[in-house]
């Protein structure tokens, strides 16, 4: 009777603990206390000599460690990051997401580094569960024993079965807040980009606002923008934020070489090369690649119309699955720097614009001074000469006929610096260029000629 209000006291104890720590993980969304919460139960009801938590990384197919038990002195591992290797007891645990038992991790070939591990703890039989829910596997759980070939019991099986589907749970909501915000980030992002690039004072400046805040939100190790030049057919390296050193690609790009990259780039398409579903393929991906000296890329065209102008990139040295959010950030900031080409072209046009006004004002002022015609004249070519940047000034006036050479036009000024003589003929200008010149006149008739 003693024995069976002990089992009956025991059990209520497991209850009590099993509910405190679902109530945890439903009420936390701290995942440091999560972990703990875990750990602690793990240490308490279960009698496992190594544990260890770690919560997969699809962009870089990684397991990274959250915490665990470990008996050495060292707890390092605990927190370590451990590769994917295709092929090992990981992968196919965070692919096929069922869980393995092994009866001696320190001897299972495809354990990599686990293998290593079991043998500093002197474990042997290990369970691998997946953090799995709704088809997506979030990480996995380590419970290594010190005894050969250990398989939990139903009652375990269950145990355990409860508070990993309870934490993945938890970690399925922490995740889905997150692609909120990354959703969310991006399009403060753009906004923030755009407010900030025209308080730059030119086109490179706000290139490098626009490539800075790009890095900072994908995170690459290299982000670059490329300019095509159509006389060269040739893309070349603009500009870079490479705070990685990642090792720089050739200075341009033959788009000849590539007919099927600059045909994505002119239809607008966004190239991603990397893991996972979704990435794309080339004709030329593995020569691309070794050109960018990359494993991964995320490329966004920069286009006016059909006309290639560029591109903007984020690259990796290693392999990595691109989010649809960052393809379509990156698109966006590609159409930016298009926005911002074409802005700075109509700036370029209202600066001259304003010198043409300067001009005209300028030209008037002096036509309205009190000066003779050769004087007025003179302060004129000046001007003019300057603002051209041409050596000398002269002014002809053609003949009736529009037939004659230009030779027989008569010199009606020129200016006094100019002391070099005409050494041939100038030919006759064509019906064409006299409708241009007669088009361009604007009558003007100063009060002092």
């Amino acid at each position: 009777m003693a024995n069976a209000s002990s089992s009956l006291t025991t059990n209520n104890e497991q209850l009590i603990a099993l509910s405190k720590l679902l109530q945890t993980l439903r009420e936390s969304n701290d995942l440091d206390r999560l972990t703990e919460a875990m750990v602690n139960h793990l240490q308490d009801h279960f009698d496992y000599r190594m544990v260890w938590i770690g919560l997969y990384d699809r962009v870089k197919h990684q397991l990274k460690g959250q915490g665990g038990i470990s008996s050495l002195e060292d707890k390092s591992f605990l927190r370590k990051t451990f590769a994917i290797n295709s092929g090992d007891v990981m992968e196919q645990v965070i692919i096929e997401q069922l869980p393995i038992g092994i009866p001696d991790l320190r001897q299972e070939k495809r354990a990599g580094q686990w293998a290593e591990m079991a043998l500093n703890h002197n474990v042997q039989g290990s369970l691998i569960l997946p953090l799995s829910f709704k088809r997506q596997c979030f990480g996995v759980i380590v419970l290594s024993s010190h005894l050969w070939g250990v398989s939990p019991h139903e009652e375990e099986k269950a145990h355990l079965a409860t508070i990993t589907g309870s934490f993945t749970s938890t970690l399925y909501d922490l995740d889905v807040e997150s692609k909120h915000e990354k959703i969310i980030r991006p399009a403060k992002s753009v906004f923030h980009v755009l407010k900030q690039i025209y308080q730059k004072p030119s086109l490179d400046a706000r290139l490098e606002k626009i490539i800075e805040t790009t890095h900072e939100l994908l995170g690459p190790d290299s982000t670059d923008i490329y300019w095509y030049s159509p006389e060269k057919r040739v893309l070349w390296h603009r500009v870079s934020h490479n705070p990685k050193n990642i090792k720089k690609m050739a200075e341009g790009i033959n788009v000849s070489e590539f007919p099927d990259f600059y045909q994505a780039l002119s239809q607008g398409d966004t190239i991603q090369i990397g893991s996972g579903p979704g990435q794309g393929r080339l004709k030329n991906q593995e020569r691309l690649l070794q050109l960018f000296q990359c494993k991964s890329l995320l490329l966004a065209p920069v286009n006016l119309g059909q006309d290639v102008l560029g591109f903007i990139m984020g690259r990796d040295k290693k392999l990595r699955t691109w989010e649809s959010t960052e393809k379509q950030y990156l698109t966006s900031m590609g159409q930016m720097i298009t926005m911002v080409i074409g802005n700075e072209d109509m700036e370029a046009k209202m600066r001259r614009a304003d010198q043409l006004r300067t001009i005209q004002r300028s030209l008037q002022e002096i036509f309205h001074q009190d000066l003779s015609w050769q004087l007025i004249m003179d302060q004129c070519s000046q001007f003019i000469q300057k603002h051209l940047g041409a050596d000398h000034l002269i002014i002809l006036q053609p003949p009736h006929s529009r037939g004659k050479a230009i030779a027989d036009y008569t010199v009606v000024y020129e200016s006094r610096d100019s002391h070099r003589e005409l050494t041939e003929e100038l030919p006759v200008l064509d019906h064409q260029t006299w409708e241009k010149l007669l088009g361009n006149i604007i009558p003007y008739y100063p009060s002092k000629i």
